[in-house]
């Protein structure tokens, strides 16, 4: 019996793939972080996602390219529409973005195209309460946080 669960795991080891990649995130920065890390950040629609070969290669997996019809934008050129990059979301960190669905969505910058994937914030729009109300303070201008410091006669300081 054990002669053969150890045939099996060599077979299994023969068979299983030679290079492995898989998605590792720390995890998305919160709100406040993310909005200035990201070079462009908007709300909208899927119009469509294409597959596209990917640049390292026919042996890695195809990347897709989406395009949004925009329905807000909080950082970025506005334009009506925008496409964005991400990976076939397998193992390689991109989402999973489904035609008609609307979306609030943190990019960066690679080779000068913007890219998207599950390490950001990006998601789907009825799920990003906390990141549509940070957005909303900074279009009104109003103060997300106060910094408040009392201050002693004795430290002289003139208040």
């Amino acid at each position: 019996m054990r002669a053969a669960s150890l045939l099996w795991l060599f077979v299994a080891l023969l068979l299983a793939p030679s290079d492995a990649t898989a998605c590792s995130c720390l995890g998305p920065a919160p709100p406040c972080q993310a909005v200035w890390d990201s070079p462009i950040v908007f709300s909208g629609e899927v119009i469509d996602v294409t597959p596209v070969p990917n640049q390292h290669g026919s042996q890695f997996m195809p990347e897709r390219r989406v395009r949004f019809r925009v329905q807000e934008m909080w950082r970025g050129v506005r334009t009506p529409e925008i496409t964005v990059m991400t990976g076939s979301s397998g193992g390689d960190c991109g989402y999973d973005f489904k035609p008609g669905g609307r979306y609030l969505v943190y990019t960066y910058a690679h080779a000068g195209v913007a890219w998207t994937g599950i390490c950001s914030r990006t998601q789907r729009l009825e799920t990003a309460t906390e990141d549509v109300q940070y957005l909303a303070t900074l279009e009104k201008g109003t103060p997300a946080g106060r910094i408040l410091k009392a201050v002693s006669p004795s430290s002289g300081i003139n208040a």
